[in-house]
């Protein structure tokens, strides 16, 4: 993976979630940063490039006018935790509060 991404390489965030009992994801991304991913370039991962590969980057992956209002609040900074990413404290979805209070 540090040499798909130091080429260029697209990579989008996946997981074994689901068939696994673990729901946990904070070792998926130590990996990422292990590879030399950092904050920023993990965050793409999550939004900017999966939108673009399936063809909704006009409406989603990112905050502007006119988008759906897809968002997710943290409970950490990734800059200083990457682990961060794995601590999710709200969830929007079109607008409406989907997880957290």
């Amino acid at each position: 993976m540090r040499q798909f991404h130091a080429l260029g390489g697209e990579l989008l965030f996946g997981t074994d979630v689901g068939y696994m009992t673990d729901y946990r994801t904070e070792d998926e991304f130590r990996a990422l940063a292990q590879c030399g991913l950092n904050a920023p370039d993990i965050l793409r991962i999550l939004t900017t490039a999966p939108a673009r590969r399936f063809g909704v980057a006009g409406q989603k992956g990112s905050i502007a006018p006119g988008k759906l209002a897809d968002l997710v609040v943290l409970s950490g900074n990734p800059e200083r935790d990457i682990t961060a990413f794995a601590r999710v404290r709200f969830s929007v979805r079109n607008g409406r509060l989907v997880y957290g209070q």
